[in-house]
């Protein structure tokens, strides 16, 4: 028996990968599926043509099943009807499901909100089309072209190897190629789509050849090995670009009593204990804001609140220098509740400057 024929390097090459059963109507039909995809991508040059072929076949068997030969019919003109969903096939890889709105005023940041999250996702989970068992391999790269347009790409192929030492550098050498070219034509072409899958190719390629010659050099053989490029079938796509992120408008910076300042020391502390205190107070305080605030919330108060309101002030204005022990001992009071009465009087404050 004659020996099949081997690829330079003593590799054998491999066959592309067939998705046709041996058997039954399908494959029977295969010369009439293929011809049918080979126009069906005419129509459609973005999609790759082994994945509508392999939604062709996936179709066709499940029309296989449903096929009545009593009834006279041939099979071609049966499944040719039902091959019309490869529109549906092409619609969800080429199309976008934006939004429909009525009134844009009122739904504007509802729309916004969710196109924004639609173009956050990850990228969808690419088709490995090559029939290999290997590393799965996933790249994802955004860039802005030269008129302000975000662009995203997503590409996936495997392996054929699932050696972490076969794909490290296949990814490594991979991924800057895949940047230069997008740096030199920024615009999403076929064009650019083809050059990426021949970088892949290539880079594939240097890494077999890299393997083999280790691979030789163990039987004493140390020279060079050139293999042929093979199609690794990648998913090469190109999607909208995410959105930067939303900042808030700028909101009107208030003084809040629980906020915490550093002192000239480097000690940090907050605004209410430094009043409590007698401590100095930030240049950017205005304590006739909180003079009002103070006394618009007196008569609410409760007697010993309007106690601890007038001790406070007091500090602040520097009229009154008792502690917090000795406030305290005035109250017939412990500690502890003299500084909860103190935070809950400048609470109430804290709430009326919110207004």
């Amino acid at each position: 028996m004659r020996e099949p024929k081997r690829g330079r390097g003593n590799i054998r090459p491999e066959t592309a990968y067939d998705p046709f059963p041996k058997s039954g109507l399908v494959g029977q039909y295969k010369p009439f599926i293929r011809k049918y995809v080979s126009e069906f991508c005419q129509r459609y040059p973005q999609l790759q043509r082994e994945g509508v072929l392999f939604e062709a076949v996936r179709i066709a068997a499940g029309v296989e099943k449903r096929f009545k030969r009593e009834l006279g019919y041939d099979f071609s003109t049966f499944l040719r009807n039902h091959l019309k969903g490869l529109e549906r096939y092409a619609d969800k890889e080429t199309s976008v499901n934006y939004v429909r709105w009525s009134d844009e005023e009122t739904r504007s940041n509802q729309l916004f909100d969710e196109r924004e999250k639609r173009e956050s996702a990850p990228i969808p989970t690419p088709e490995f089309l090559n029939g290999a068992n290997g590393t799965k391999l996933t790249f994802d790269h955004q860039w802005i072209d030269r008129d302000g347009k975000r662009h995203r790409l997503g590409i996936g192929f495997q392996l054929s190897s699932a050696d972490l030492a076969h794909a490290s550098p296949v990814n490594e050498r991979t991924s800057p190629d895949l940047k230069t070219l997008v740096a030199d034509n920024p615009v999403p072409t076929s064009v650019l789509k083809g050059r990426m899958r021949a970088v892949i190719d290539h880079q594939v390629r240097r890494q077999r050849e890299a393997d083999q010659e280790a691979e030789n050099r163990q039987s004493g053989d140390y020279g060079a090995v050139f293999l042929e490029a093979e199609d690794q079938k990648a998913d090469v796509k190109f999607y909208k670009g995410r959105r930067p992120p939303r900042f808030r408008q700028d909101r009107k910076p208030m003084v809040r009593l629980d906020d915490a300042y550093s002192h000239d020391d480097e000690w940090v502390g907050k605004l209410s204990d430094t009043i409590v205190a007698g401590g100095a107070i930030p240049e950017d305080f205005n304590e006739q804001l909180v003079i009002d605030a103070a006394n618009a919330e007196r008569p609410f108060l409760s007697e010993r609140e309007v106690a601890a309101l007038d001790w406070s002030l007091g500090l602040l204005s520097g009229s009154d220098h008792r502690s917090l022990v000795q406030f305290a001992d005035d109250q017939g009071i412990t500690k502890g509740g003299a500084s909860k009465l103190k935070d809950r009087v400048w609470g109430k404050i804290e709430r009326r400057l919110k207004k």
